[in-house]
């Protein structure tokens, strides 16, 4: 089984307002540093990572890596 951050929210689903037409859009986590198209009023939206989204997963994956390794030694 993967433990990461990927494995576990790429699909979660986030809403937030378009900033031309503030009509409620929704995307998933993994649209992140792509282009969305408001449904609404049919602008492109880059979905930019800032560095501390990027350094967020990373500190994440991590924390999941020890987790998981924990995890494997107490079912020795």
């Amino acid at each position: 089984m993967s433990l990461d951050f990927n494995s576990l929210f790429r699909d979660d689903t986030l809403d937030s307002a378009c900033p031309e037409c503030n009509s409620s859009i929704s995307f998933k986590l993994s649209d992140v540093g792509s282009v969305i198209v408001c449904p609404n009023c049919k602008v492109e939206i880059k979905l930019d990572s800032s560095s501390g989204f990027n350094e967020s997963i990373d500190s994440l994956d991590n924390s999941l890596s020890e987790l998981k390794d924990i995890l494997a030694k107490l079912d020795k």
